[in-house]
């Protein structure tokens, strides 16, 4: 009787044996298959109406549910080039802020694989003073 029992618990935990790892292999797997490729995203960002290249721009790459799970942060060079690394394949959106330009934030594809991404920028409008305040001891309107 107790060889039959003893066989038995050698069978079970031979028979456990095999299914953790194959349970635990299955988990990596299936963790490994929602991890997006993680790419370094170029964006260039230029001038809409001249063309030129924007320098200094500060580039924000937002990504995940509702474009609040992660983001990544770059500055464009001389050539309007910025780089931002670690960015998963996918749909993020990209806001760019240059000094004396509208921000923009166009959501971009990043699955066509297509870099460095081009981004153009308008100019602000340049504002009319007419309603600003004429410094101290300067009189106000035309005499």
């Amino acid at each position: 009787m107790f060889k039959r029992r003893s066989g038995r618990g050698v069978w079970g935990l031979g028979l456990l044996c095999l299914i953790i790892p194959a349970i635990s292999s299955s988990q990596e797997a299936t963790k490994s298959a929602k991890k997006p490729e993680l790419i370094e995203l170029q964006v260039k960002v230029a001038d809409k109406k001249e063309g030129s290249p924007i320098d200094d721009a500060d580039v924000k790459v937002m990504w995940g549910q509702g474009h609040e799970s992660g983001s990544g942060d770059g500055i464009t060079n001389a050539n309007g080039i910025a780089r931002i690394k670690n960015v998963p394949r996918g749909t993020v959106v990209i806001r760019v802020i240059a000094n004396g330009y509208r921000t923009v934030a166009p959501s971009v594809d990043l699955n066509t694989g297509e870099q460095p991404v081009k981004i153009q920028m308008e100019k602000e409008p340049k504002s009319k003073d007419k309603d600003q305040e004429p410094p101290p001891g300067e009189p106000r309107g035309r005499p």
